[in-house]
């Protein structure tokens, strides 16, 4: 008899386990489920929307780009800078240890604020 009321313990032991676990996982889903929030183009600002269409634009720019490959030829490193209508203002290529010669090239670098760099293609834009 003693027996017969040990495993029915475990098993209600088990059960209650198994039922705390279902409840605790089924509230962390109630309660995950209000948290994600689905962004659309009116909860992000116009500035914000500005940007995105700059970086989509010089990736485009980027990837249209022919590629070829010369493993024998030197890293060339390039500055693209853009105005508020994402207009490509200038592009600087620049050789290993090279710097921008032409005044107003540098002067239109330091002036842009600095947007991202991808595949060694620095992104620029400036606001004139």
């Amino acid at each position: 008899m003693k027996k017969s009321n040990r495993i029915s313990q475990k098993t209600t032991s088990a059960i209650a386990a198994m039922m705390l676990g279902a409840i605790i996982t089924f509230m962390a889903a109630l309660n995950s489920f209000g948290e994600t929030k689905n962004l659309t183009h009116t909860e992000i600002s116009e500035d914000e929307l500005a940007e995105i269409a700059t970086l989509e634009r010089a990736y485009t720019d980027t990837f249209q780009k022919e590629i070829t490959i010369d493993f024998n030829a030197e890293e060339v490193r390039t500055i693209k800078v853009y105005d508020n209508n994402d207009e490509l203002l200038e592009t600087i290529e620049l050789g290993e240890g090279d710097v921008i010669e032409k005044a107003s090239s540098r002067n239109l670098v330091h002036k842009a604020e600095f947007l991202s760099e991808y595949n060694n293609t620095s992104i620029y834009k400036i606001s004139i």
